[in-house]
């Protein structure tokens, strides 16, 4: 039989950097992926840096959130001299837009949540904005203005993040999914795959919206049951889809991220203009719709007039790992030696170096630095 001391299942942004913070710790890892590295939403998102207050998060929540995008500096440094990859990060600063007396209502409350959170942010008038940002729309009233939120090119870090951790020493295997979690005695004791068992000490399940479907079993003795359990809530991570378009600008219109009502719009030093995200839960379905597709089209064209002569590039879809409380679901199993890191919803690029750290602070015996109590699987129990 197969042997390994840690089985990642999932090799997305989060599965991928805690193979490769495990694999540079000296164990011997094996990072699984149902289809390529990467393939699914780590490189169908957006790729922003923006957390924010008031939002889904709840506080330890917040926490991760800002904790990573401090990290992610240092982070992406480390990448490119673990890989040679090139890829695109910047910090560019976000403005959150209002239109309206109403949306202007709504933005002075959101105002107050980034102040009680202690999180950098300037109130502009339509005219600072404007200054700032001279090809947006004059119906422009006002905006929230976060200097440090950026941006990330996803596509080529997650491809870079599953070559890191090859290069430390994890088996990096493709179209290799999990089909259950093996445990006997109520602890861990490998993953079923299509070609036999890895027998292993701790199983990471960062497999995004299909971890729900990767129940431990056989089970050991009562009361150690996994999460998917029926004591647990049934597909406490699903899908929620996500659809995104590019638009070809040059010279680009925009400097910094713009978050207007129905999109986010930024620009990308390749000249795409990139604009998303539709949100539909509950499907599996990758569809693009010509509803979607439309809807973000206007909201783009509303905020920067420009893009109405940009060229169309692509479209496509992702499905974002959901949970039924859009919190993340980190934290250890009842089940000795297993491990969740998954439910990110619309943050896990974001979140992905501070998951990394928490979750392989975990594998290895240490308390995290960060407190994840209120992520803990353990909350789907009934």
């Amino acid at each position: 039989m197969e042997r390994a001391d840690v089985v990642v299942i999932g090799a997305g942004l989060i599965g991928s950097s805690i193979a490769w913070r495990l694999a540079q710790a000296g164990r011997q890892v094996v990072l699984l992926d149902r289809e390529e590295p990467g393939a699914e939403a780590s490189s169908a998102g957006a790729g922003l840096l923006q957390p924010e207050a008031g939002r889904e998060a709840r506080s330890e929540t917040l926490g991760l959130w800002l904790e990573s995008l401090a990290m992610y500096d240092g982070f992406t440094r480390e990448v490119r001299e673990a890989t040679g990859a090139g890829f695109e990060y910047r910090v560019t600063g976000r403005l959150v837009t209002a239109f309206d007396e109403a949306q202007e209502a709504a933005l002075r409350t959101r105002s107050r949540a980034q102040a009680d959170a202690g999180i950098p942010f300037e109130w502009l008038s339509g005219d600072d904005v404007r200054r700032m940002e001279p090809s947006i729309t004059p119906d422009v009233r006002a905006a929230l203005y976060f200097p440090q939120h950026g941006l990330v090119d996803n596509r080529r870090l997650v491809i870079a993040l599953a070559q890191a951790a090859a290069r430390a020493g994890a088996d990096v295997r493709a179209y290799e999914p999990a089909t259950s979690v093996a445990t006997s005695g109520g602890r861990v004791d490998g993953v079923e795959t299509p070609n036999g068992r890895i027998s292993a000490d701790a199983v990471v399940i960062a497999a995004g919206c299909w971890s729900g479907f990767l129940p431990p079993g056989p089970h050991g003795e009562s009361g150690n049951q996994g999460v998917g359990d029926a004591t647990r809530s049934d597909r406490f991570v699903g899908p929620a889809k996500g659809e995104i378009i590019a638009l070809e600008a040059r010279p680009r219109p925009i400097e910094r991220v713009i978050s207007t009502d129905g999109a986010s719009i930024s620009a990308r030093g390749d000249g795409r203009i990139v604009v998303g995200a539709t949100v539909i839960p509950g499907t599996f379905h990758k569809e693009i719709t010509a509803d979607g597709v439309a809807r973000m089209l206007a909201a783009a064209v509303r905020a920067v007039p420009s893009l109405g002569g940009a060229r169309f590039v692509e479209a496509w879809t992702g499905l974002r790992p959901k949970s039924l409380d859009d919190q993340p679901i980190v934290g250890a199993d009842r089940v000795a030696g297993l491990f969740w890191a998954t439910g990110h919803f619309k943050m896990g690029i974001l979140s992905t170096p501070a998951t990394a750290e928490v979750v392989s602070d975990l594998v290895e015996g240490r308390t995290p630095r960060l407190p994840i109590t209120s992520m803990s699987p353990l909350r789907f129990e009934r």
